[in-house]
């Protein structure tokens, strides 16, 4: 079974109150993971992280230099379900692969 963190301020970190909540999968209502169930001090702290991301930098990167950075963050991690999906179905995993290939 996964367990994720959020992604705050450049760190992955467990929720404030360090609950979780599970994440099930729907064919077969097996727990496929556990997710931080983030609050309001959660989201308090990520508000500041981007702004002081947004800040320090970010606004002064071309948008070509930007798009750049996405792409190689959405190439390191897919996201939690995106990986638990294709980890469970051959379907998206075949898809996946087409992608990568026409599209390096």
């Amino acid at each position: 079974m996964a367990t994720y963190q959020m992604y705050i301020d450049g760190k992955f970190v467990d929720a404030t109150s360090r609950k979780t909540f599970n994440v099930y999968d729907p064919a077969t209502e097996e727990v496929i993971a556990t997710c931080p169930a983030g609050d309001a001090k959660d989201i308090d702290r990520a508000a500041q992280a981007a702004k002081k991301a947004f800040y320090g930098g970010w606004k002064n990167t071309s948008a070509q230099e930007r798009g750049r950075i996405l792409l190689r963050l959405r190439r390191t991690d897919p996201g939690p379900a995106r990986r638990a999906g294709r980890d469970r179905n051959p379907q998206l995993r075949q898809a996946d692969r087409r992608v990568r290939i026409r599209h390096g």
